[in-house]
């Protein structure tokens, strides 16, 4: 999955950084997890969950930003819904 995770605040001038999500069906929505290293070591454990409130907004933020990958994306979502089964991509009709 491609998501990008970066760090920013008082410690850090800009957004630094690049880490891994992962993103799972939670009872409350969508789940994101990830890490992110802290200034001072370690690192802190992220947690965000979308509530189905806030689908309609990321979608039309999804279309804005891509419409022919997000289209895409949602197509191929309803059929792996639809047949249970992953979906290879395959080269585009348009």
């Amino acid at each position: 999955m491609a998501i990008l995770v970066k760090r920013g605040g008082s410690t850090r001038s800009g957004w630094t950084g690049t880490g891994a999500a992962s993103v799972m069906n939670g009872p409350a929505g969508v789940c994101i997890s990830f890490q992110l290293s802290s200034a001072g070591g370690g690192a802190t454990d992220v947690q965000c969950v979308i509530e189905p409130e806030s689908y309609a907004e990321i979608a039309y933020y999804m279309m804005v930003r891509n419409p022919v990958a997000a289209t895409r994306a949602f197509a191929k979502a309803f059929m792996e819904r639809d047949s249970g089964e992953k979906i290879k991509d395959a080269k585009p009709l348009w």
